[in-house]
């Protein structure tokens, strides 16, 4: 359970809507200690085969994750939550 001001986000509902982003093989949903916010989201991804790492793809995912779950249930970069995508395996 993650725990974002004052709000209980379960990070199966972020791994979920994100899972259904085309360039997601595999996605992993934490919260990081912050002390304003609690604990704002970070999703780390791996990439399916064709897809490169970089901050358009980190806009597009978090776009499309806000089409499909609350915007406060989003890893968002404005409270220092950003969604970190890797080429290596969660």
């Amino acid at each position: 359970m993650i725990t974002i001001g004052g709000e209980t986000v379960y990070p199966s509902e972020v791994e979920g809507a994100l899972s259904f982003h085309e360039t997601i093989k595999k996605i992993a949903a934490i919260g990081v200690p912050d002390y304003k916010w609690g604990e704002p989201i970070k999703a780390l991804a791996a990439l399916n085969e064709g897809y490169e790492a970089g901050e358009a793809l980190e806009r597009e995912i978090v776009n499309f994750a806000r089409g499909k779950i609350a915007v406060t249930n989003c890893p968002i970069l404005l409270t220092n939550a950003k969604l970190k995508i890797s080429d290596q395996e969660p």
